[in-house]
């Protein structure tokens, strides 16, 4: 069994999850220092790429922080 990352753009994450909304993505990306999601994100040109597994494990490192 193969863990092959999965790396898309802004547009097909939204395509494909219902949340976040592309906006909110976007607002993510353009925070992403300020709020702990800078290694779900690349750069490449004028391209945003997402991590979407590294995506998700942040979200539920922060969801669990809240809990604590």
């Amino acid at each position: 069994m193969t863990t092959e990352k999965r790396y898309w753009t802004i547009t097909q994450f939204c395509a494909y999850y219902a949340w976040p909304t592309l906006a909110g993505m976007r607002g993510r990306f353009y925070k992403r220092k300020d709020n702990g999601y800078a290694q779900a994100f690349l750069r490449d040109g004028r391209s945003i790429i997402i991590d979407v597994d590294r995506f998700w494990e942040i979200l539920r490192e922060k969801q669990n922080k809240k809990e604590e």
